[in-house]
């Protein structure tokens, strides 16, 4: 059976060949007998894992592991000293051939009994087929061998070499064999040594006296034996059938081509100029390869970069001055650059300049300049190409053998190209090639690849030595950067001294023959911890298996171009020569002044190394941690770096290779975070990322006027510096103004053309410059007429030079600028215009930069009216994006009170909510934290499709029918399966009545229904009696008041009177619990200090102790915190919320508090309406003019608008006229007009928004669209959701993980056949994030879940509202949690910096998770939430790796004790309770380094 092991009792398994990860360690430890501690001598698992260059694994079909082997590049340091091993082997034996190049050595060998032959032979070679059967006693295996296998994997390994003590010496006797039980495993003694010495040969020992080696033998596999060399031919016309039968294997040729023999034509035509050959084992053919010297080298100059290679064109040689030169004076740097071998002459310039340019710029182009005309005139190439290349798949990494037989061909030919198709895949021929960078605007489908000649000679790493000087300073002469830093730190070695860190430096040149080709200096790692606690190096090493010696940081790299393929062996050469393990590489930004060490070239790192994802940082209590705070190497802020790192191991792993061009548009929170996760791909190295964006990156325009306009805290600066953007994406800032499908390219705005294999559009939505309605002054309707227009017209006139639109930090930072120059010093009217939030934060920088607040109009638009069958209006305040190629935010809020209302999360479940008692439940299991419970379900997901209620985005097939119920309407969610008896009848819309506002319903006991609702117009059905006083509802006095966050059945009012209860605005009142019904956003006035939310048998006799006043001014809504009665309040114990019971709750005796809140509409601009009434009593203390429901009429009344002087504005009474010196635009938000007539002119659909699928696919399968830009076809149903409603850096992570299943062999490939899945609106769980800075100098933050466009009525997911502070006083904190008492929003306004990053943390976590938050509420323990989570405790939470460890311990939970046990049952068992200390033991254990502030059970 293929790929299956069949023993003699018919046992069937599989089994692969597979590199060895972390997590086989313990499976490893269970296969290590005594034989193998004889042979290997102490055995650390992790060490050899984390330490091997090359380790490999025999997987069993379950994943077990049967076989294990490690190979390091050096004999075992107890045996052989590692630096020296080469001199020392080829003195003592015969193995002159054996080089560190081409050899490694076993460190360990492990295996199960009955495997270990088989398991051998197949970690050290690759099959010839796919499955080759092995007979092992009476086992018969089948292997599956993939890539892993040693000599496959690497192409220029010719020795495995095992170096042992002569007390054990291969081949022992049989008679000696014992078997040594260990576990459930049988070892036989002798099984790893019967192994080797079939698969090892002795080396013939050249000193037999020497005491050094006499107790060391050495055994040798040859490649030869295994794996050997093909044999290379030239090919005649009797191999064209064998040959085409690789052909038809491999490729879709034939079916494309009208030649059918164009391959015995090919060689037939063989000349001396055209070459053919094939490539043998065992006399049967494995490949083809065709070669030709008639390349169009002036075609290859126009479209790629040629002018380090002398255009592929041979140069002139004067032999007579060379001879001249070798005798002249060694000290001369450019005679000693003569002295040298003659290697690589195109990379030499031919003349130094001798005046320096101006720029960078104008030196490239005067190289190219020189290049290219030499080239011209000597018109013999000095190349030759690749036509056609087959292979077997089994032999492709063999195919490097070709080379050097071609090369032989042509003798007087330096330079090798092939040319591959951008969208192939990557072979292993090209692993020596290096890749040619095209030139901008060339539209050749291809890449150029290149290899010199001299790439073929054999390299040595070496110290380097001071008579190296010369040839180094020659050698970074033509590198451009850094050459000085680099001669200086070789002064320093050279003269034994340390750089200006006191840091020791060493210094490795690659010597070729005597030339010195490359150079690579490193330091000591001097901030270890500090990247340790900044960056995820822990992804890819076990910090705690390295010393601190260990680690290098890398300080100088230069290698010329023909050598590039050997920039691995350079860095595993380092890492041998000086005892390391790691090489860090910094990347700074351009312009901070720290890019001081010289790298040439980048991308030759890049090739190797692995990118370091930078770690979310907790913002510490510094002055209140005192002595418990981290190190300050870990806390004192350095300049940011992207970081590159290179271990050991990945030495010996290449990448995967995509050439694919991809091109972005837009440089929006979606874009960058799809460039981050492709760039952030350790396996994948994609050389072809564009970035098409009108003002490049944007932290490029620095952020002088970033606040202008508000953010979504995705990128900041500091995140931009940390990421590898800049140098994997090709950045171009410009503005597409077309799409070419049919030949696959862009055009800019600057007319250039910008080929692309996948068009990637993420522009988002801008602010446009408004039209002026041009009515006549005297008609009061005209903002009626305007409103009714979901897209106005565009303005094609003249813009005025004082009329700036804001659209990202470019045009913030030219409008700051503006100001200073020329307005703040004036007493000119500053008008800002649009609804937006990012009109209030305008309005704060204006009086932060000076300008007067009495000359400043704030000029607000009527909100618009959304409905959700239509597409979102181009103005549209509601869209929840940011402009293109801006990093300030891609979330804005939805601030529109049709669109503040998320979605009912109980509409599409048949399960009634579940009551949970609020000191004592926990939780439902969920997988994701940060995810809602499988009962809510607010979002659109597959259970929709069963449901039986009726939604356009329920239904996929049939249009929904036209009555109330379609228009996403709130319905009754604890009847989803009933019809409402009256609303389902009428399209009448329902009456204004006092039902339709929540009223309470009565409710007769705790399992009676209750009664249906109308789900048009959400107002109880008639019941008998009817009754205007809610229903009073009994409990004992004596028991704690009791939360139900499901039932939310409302607390009893006064029945005899209809006005909300009073409300006490003192300083003594508790902080808010709000147990409402109303949507988060909704925080109405009349709110008590304490609601609690009873069950239907509980009834609370005692009023509470604050009174309720009937002031319903939003001021007073938020109350301030109780007075402390218990003390101060304390840290909570670290287990205290999951290991310990609960504090019992106090007996607080309560009224029955009113669950149906004041009618108060929503803010206009804010969700919160105390932060809008907070932020409109600063502007009017600021004496900032605010003008509501306005529409732009008039500029300069009616004539040339340019300066701008005068606005008009129609509203909805008289005209508004203002004088006017600058004009600032943050109105008519939609798509940018060049963006839509791209995509229209291209005839992708367009429907308000670029119309996309559920994988991101618009009509043309290579262009892709996302974030708010795009909208969902309408075949989905779902016009009210879009990548507009979710959190857009998620929607760009997603948006890379499709992509990359097109790439990532490690991924299943996509289904050509769509799934039914496909057809449902995607799920997206993080939340959306807004911050700004408003007037009053308040720092705003709002944090809250995806919500759906469109009106919809109170929300029953949202239980309970707790809110300290006052937003007036700068210290107003609200938490909403929905019936299962998890965060979901997050409304914070302060007049201190918020610590962000912690804060966000608190979203999606369960209260009690928060230190049994609402208990201490009751207690009284909490007065203010922000120094509540400002306590120590709160770090661990804070920690980036806690959702992981969350995550664990709710899998560990699911699988012991299964789905059907409740958290408060584990709980009670004392063996979870152990297990779960003992977790949180290890998890602070392992970040001890960033949470100091715990003990440990070491300090215990």
């Amino acid at each position: 059976m293929k790929n299956a092991i069949i023993s003699s009792s018919g046992e069937v398994a599989r089994m692969t060949v597979r590199r060895s990860e972390c997590a086989d360690a313990e499976d490893i430890e269970r296969l290590i007998g005594p034989e193998a501690l004889e042979l290997f001598g102490p055995i650390d698992v992790l060490q050899i894992l984390e330490k091997a260059n090359l380790a490999v694994t025999v997987a069993g079909e379950e994943g077990d592991v049967m076989a294990h082997a490690a190979f390091f590049d050096h004999p075992a340091a107890a045996l052989v000293d590692p630096l020296h091993w080469e001199s020392f082997i080829q003195k003592h034996f015969k193995a002159d051939a054996m080089t560190t190049w081409n050899t490694l050595f076993l460190h360990l060998f492990v295996s199960k009994t009955v495997f270990s032959t088989a398991s051998f032979q197949h970690i050290l070679r690759w099959n010839s087929t796919n499955g080759v059967l092995c007979i092992c006693g009476d086992v018969h295996v089948v292997f599956c061998v993939s890539h892993s296998a040693v000599f496959n994997t690497t192409a220029e390994l010719d020795f495995v070499c095992l170096l042992s003590s002569t007390s054990v010496c291969l081949g022992q006797s049989h008679s000696r064999r014992r078997r040594v039980r260990v576990g459930n495993t049988t070892f036989a003694c002798v099984r790893a040594e019967a192994a080797l010495k079939k698969m090892l040969e002795p080396l013939e020992r050249l000193t037999e006296e020497d005491d050094q080696a006499a107790e060391l033998m050495a055994y040798v596999c040859h490649r030869r034996r295994l794996c050997p060399r093909l044999y290379v031919r030239p090919a005649r016309v009797e191999d064209h059938d064998d040959v085409m039968h690789i052909v038809a294997q491999q490729t879709k040729i034939l079916s494309s081509m009208r030649r059918p023999y164009f391959l015995s034509e090919l060689i037939e035509a063989q000349d001396e100029n055209n070459h053919a050959a094939v490539c043998e084992s065992d006399v049967t053919i494995t490949g083809f390869i065709s070669v030709t010297a008639e390349v169009d080298v002036r075609r290859l100059q126009e479209h790629f970069d040629l002018k380090h290679f002398a255009g592929l064109c041979k140069g002139e040689r004067d032999d007579d001055e060379d001879d001249e030169d070798e005798d002249e004076d060694a000290g001369d740097e450019a005679d000693q650059a003569q002295d040298e071998p003659q290697l690589d002459r195109a990379e030499i310039p031919t003349q130094e300049p001798l005046e320096e340019p101006d720029s960078e710029a104008e030196q490239a182009s005067q190289e190219e300049e020189e290049v290219l005309s030499a080239s011209s005139e000597e018109t013999a190439p000095n190349v030759f190409c690749i036509q056609f290349f087959f292979s077997e798949k089994n032999f492709e990494m063999r195919s490097l053998d070709l080379i050097p037989y071609i090369f032989q061909l042509f003798p007087d030919l330096d330079f090798c190209i092939i040319t591959v198709p951008t969208l192939s895949p990557d072979f292993p021929l090209l692993q020596n090639f290096l890749r040619v960078p095209p030139q901008p605007g060339s539209l050749l489908p291809s890449d150029l690849y290149i290899l010199h000649r001299d790439g073929l000679r054999s390299v040595k790493v070496r110290p380097a030595l001071e008579s190296d000087r010369d040839g180094l300073a020659a050698l970074v002469r033509p590198v451009k950067k850094g050459q000085k830093a680099l001669l200086r730190d070789l002064d320093l070695i050279f003269n034994k001294e340390t750089d200006a860190a006191e840091c020791s430096l060493q210094a490795f040149v690659v010597d070729v023959e005597g030339a010195v080709v490359g150079t690579l200096i490193i330091r000591d790692e001097m901030d270890l911890e500090y990247i340790r606690a900044r960056y995820n190096i822990e992804n890819f090493i076990y910090y705690s298996h390295h010393d601190v010696h260990e680690h290098a940081e890398l300080r100088h790299f230069v290698l010329r171009r023909c050598f590039q393929h050997f920039s691995r062996h350079l860095f595993k050469e380092t890492l041998r020569l000086t005892r390391k393990s790691n090489i860090y590489h910094r990347v700074y930004p351009i312009g901070l002044g720290q890019e001081d060490s010289c790298v040439d070239h980048l991308d030759f790192i890049l090739d190797c190394a692995v990118p370091v994802r930078p770690r979310r940082q907790i913002i510490y209590p510094l002055d209140e941690l005192g002595a418990n705070a981290p190190a300050r190497c870990i806390t004192d802020e350095q300049a940011p770096f992207a970081l590159n790192l290179i271990s050991r191991k990945l030495t010996m792993e290449p990448k995967v290779t995509v050439n694919a061009r991809i091109v972005l548009v837009g440089a929006s929170d979606t874009g960058l975070s799809f460039l981050e996760v492709l760039c952030f791909c350790p396996h994948l190295r994609f050389n072809n990322l564009t970035l098409i964006s009108t003002h490049g990156f944007p932290a490029d325009c620095g952020q002088a006027g970033d606040e202008f306009l508000s953010t979504s805290h995705a990128y900041s600066t500091q995140d931009m510096a940390q990421l590898p953007l800049r140098s994997c994406v090709t950045e171009v800032a410009e503005k597409v103004v077309a799409i070419n499908r049919k030949s696959k390219h862009v055009v800019v705005s600057s007319g250039a053309k910008i080929p692309y294999d996948y068009l990637i559009l993420c522009t988002g939505v801008q602010y446009q410059m408004p039209c002026p309605t041009q009515v006549d002054q005297d008609r009061s309707a005209a903002n009626e007429e305007r409103e009714e227009s979901s897209f106005p017209p565009r303005y094609t006139g003249t813009v005025p030079s004082n009329l700036f639109t804001l659209n990202d930090q470019h045009d913030c930072n030219a409008v700051q600028r503006w100001l200073l120059e020329n307005f703040v010093k004036g007493k000119a009217n500053a008008i800002v215009y649009g609804n937006s939030l990012d009109v209030f934060t305008t309005v704060e920088m204006l009086l932060r930069v000076g300008v007067r607040g009495s000359c400043v109009h704030l000029v607000l638009t009527p909100t618009q009216r959304t409905s959700a069958k239509d597409s979102p209006a181009a103005s549209d305040v509601a869209s929840d994006v940011h402009p293109l190629e801006s990093d300030v935010t891609d979330d804005l809020p939805i601030e529109s009170d049709a669109t503040n209302d998320p979605p009912l999360e109980s509409d599409v479940t048949n399960d009634p909510p579940l009551e949970s008692d609020v000191s004592i439940d926990f939780p439902p299991r969920i997988n994701d934290p940060n995810d809602s419970p499988p009962e809510i379900n607010d979002l659109p997901r597959e259970s929709d499709i069963t449901n039986d209620s009726f939604r356009e985005s329920d239904v996929t097939t049939d249009p929904p029918p036209e009555s109330d119920i379609t228009n996403d309407s709130p319905r009754e969610p604890d009847v989803p399966n009933q019809p409402s008896p009256e609303g389902n009848a009428t399209n009448d819309p329902p009456p204004e009545s006092d039902v339709t506002n929540d009223s309470p319903l009565k409710i007769d006991s705790p399992t009676d229904s209750p009664p249906e609702i109308d789900d048009a117009n959400e107002s109880p059905a008639v019941t008998d009696p009817p009754s205007d006083s809610p229903p009073e509802i009994d409990s004992p006095s004596d028991s704690p008041p009791e939360i139900d966050d499901a039932n939310e059945s409302p607390p009893v009012m006064d029945p005899a009177s209809d006005s909300p209860p009073e409300i006490d605005s003192t300083s003594d009142s508790p902080p808010e619990i709000d147990d409402a019904i109303s949507p988060p956003e909704i925080d109405p006035p009349g709110e008590v200090d304490v609601t609690n939310d009873s069950p239907p048998d509980v009834i609370n006799e005692s009023p509470p102790e604050s009174n309720v006043a009937a002031d319903s001014a939003p001021e007073t809504d938020v109350v301030g915190g109780p007075a402390r009665e218990n003390g101060t309040c304390s840290d909570p114990p670290l287990d205290g919320s999951v290991t310990n019971e609960p504090p019992s709750e106090p007996d607080l005796a309560s009224d029955q508090l009113p669950n149906e809140l004041p009618s108060e509409p929503n803010g206009s601009y804010f969700s919160d309406p105390g932060v809008e009434n907070a932020v409109m009593e600063a502007m009017k203390k600021a004496q900032v003019q605010i003008h509501r429901n306005c529409l732009l009429m008039q500029m300069n009344d009616g004539d040339h608008p340019d300066p701008l002087t005068s606005v008009s504005f129609s509203t909805d009474s008289e005209p508004l006229h203002l004088a006017c010196g600058v004009f600032i635009n943050l109105s008519n938000r939609g798509v940018d007009y060049d963006a839509f007539s791209s995509i229209n002119s291209s005839f992708l659909v367009f429907d308000g928004r670029l119309v996309i699928d559920s994988a991101f696919r618009t009509n043309d399968a290579a262009i892709w669209g996302a974030g708010p830009l795009t909208k969902f076809s309408r075949s989905y149903y779902s016009d009210e959701w879009s990548h507009g409603n979710f959190n857009s850096k998620e929607v760009g992570q997603e948006l890379a993980a499709v992509l990359l299943t097109h790439f990532d062999p490690t991924l299943e490939a996509p289904c050509p056949t769509p799934s039914p899945a496909d057809r449902l609106v995607p799920i997206y769980k993080q939340p959306k994030i807004q911050g700004a800075k408003l007037p009053g100098r308040l720092n705003y933050l709002h944090v809250t879940k995806p919500a759906a466009t469109g009106p919809h009525g109170p929300s029953a997911g949202l239980a309970r509202r707790i809110a300290t502070g006052h937003p007036e006083s700068g210290n107003y904190f609200c938490l909403h949690l929905d019936r299962n008492q998890v965060v979901k929003t997050i409304i914070c306004s302060s007049f201190k910096l918020l610590p962000v990053s912690n804060l966000m943390c608190l979203y999606g976590k369960h209260q009690q998770l928060l230190g049994q938050l609402l208990v201490r509420l009751h207690l009284g323990q909490i007065d203010d939430l922000y120094s509540f989570f400002r306590q120590s405790w709160c770090l661990a939470i804070f920690h980036d790796r806690f959702n992981y460890f969350e995550e664990e311990l709710l899998q560990d939970y699911a699988k012991v004790d299964g789905e059907d046990a409740s958290p408060r049952d584990l709980m009670k068992d004392p063996g979870s309770k152990a297990a779960l200390r003992m977790n949180v033991a290890k998890y602070l254990a392992f970040n001890r380094n960033l949470l100091p502030m715990f003990p440990c059970p070491d300090d215990l």
